[in-house]
């Protein structure tokens, strides 16, 4: 259940040819950033919360749009505050009857210099045992650089999870 940083290993040679666009926030889909951080959430996600039966909540219309162009299936955008985890079970210790997946949020930031953003992904739900809910998040943040037209992985930030 983490987003793999390992996914920035594999990506860092990735370069991603185009003009830059908007300088704040998630930028349109034209943007080199946008294909980046499509490229970097869409590979995580679908290496982590690809579960069977698990479904994907956004919690925006700009992580919607994202994750969409990156052909990531979300089952609907809204701000919800949890959903129950895949694997979830009730006082008896059977499965959740009903929806479970994750709740995602994507943000891409100015970073140090006006040719660095960093890329922000996180995954929650309310893992519930024998009937006993807790919540549970996680966290993974990428530096992205833009080198003439192009932009790149530089490197992973880090990552947390509760």
């Amino acid at each position: 259940m983490r987003l793999r940083a390992t996914v920035c290993g594999a990506l860092l040679g990735v370069l991603v040819t185009a003009t830059a666009g908007a300088q704040s926030g998630i930028p349109s889909e034209r943007d080199p950033r946008w294909v980046l951080a499509a490229r970097l959430v869409a590979d995580s996600l679908l290496s982590e919360a690809g579960r069977p039966g698990a479904v994907l909540v956004v919690q925006d219309s700009a992580t919607a749009r994202l994750l969409r162009s990156a052909d990531v299936p979300i089952a609907r955008v809204e701000r919800a505050s949890a959903i129950a985890c895949p694997g979830s079970n009730d006082a008896a210790g059977a499965l959740l009857p009903g929806e479970t997946g994750y709740v995602v949020a994507v943000a891409i930031h100015p970073a140090t210099t006006l040719a660095e953003r960093t890329v922000d992904a996180t995954l929650s739900c309310l893992y519930v045992y024998r009937g006993r809910g807790q919540g549970f998040g996680q966290g993974q943040s990428w530096l992205i650089r833009r080198h003439g037209a192009a932009w790149r992985i530089v490197r992973s930030l880090g990552g947390w999870i509760s």
